[in-house]
């Protein structure tokens, strides 16, 4: 498959921990699936459908959603086990994907309530422009952005950690 950085170790020791799921991952029954319900873990529209997404049409580990959204993200963001693997894990449990496991590894393929919300949802990359610019959708991907900069937080220099600031002023209009 693709080159494994983690490994089902990785995997075990996240589904180990404590309160992951503590946050909810959206309304999936309205394909409205990242709204923004939860602060740390999954964020935004695009995890959520991404591992939707790629299995739909294939078997999938944690690693290959892993690698891929680094193959995507061209590096900059490498989501963390810890992400991945509750996302998975609360996926299945809604019935969104099947699991099976071999040899201690578990691969998940979406089921057709899976598919369906798939089937039925505008990738950002088919959107036309009016839905592009919606208040929603720019919201949307301030999440990722979010997220993406809290995931990367140790790699901030003072400058950036500046300028977060200043937007983080700007928005706090909004209290």
């Amino acid at each position: 498959m693709y080159g494994k950085r983690y490994s089902e170790k990785d995997e075990k020791d996240c589904n180990g921990m404590n309160g992951e799921m503590g946050h909810r991952m959206g309304n999936m029954g309205h394909h409205r699936m990242g709204s923004g319900e939860n602060r740390r873990g999954m964020h935004g529209f695009g995890l959520k459908y991404l591992i939707l997404n790629m299995a739909s049409s294939e078997e999938i580990t944690g690693v290959d959603v892993i690698d891929r959204v680094d193959r995507r993200t061209e590096g900059r963001w490498v989501p963390s086990p810890g992400v991945i693997y509750p996302a998975l894990r609360k996926l299945y449990e809604e019935g969104y994907l099947e699991m099976r496991e071999d040899n201690n590894k578990k691969y998940y393929k979406a089921t057709e309530k899976g598919k369906e919300v798939v089937k039925d949802t505008i990738f950002p990359w088919n959107q036309r422009k009016e839905e592009i610019n919606s208040i929603d959708t720019i919201l949307e991907r301030m999440e990722d952005y979010a997220q993406f900069i809290i995931d990367n937080s140790s790699k901030l220099n003072d400058t950036e950690k500046d300028r977060i600031k200043k937007i983080n002023s700007q928005l706090g209009t909004f209290k």
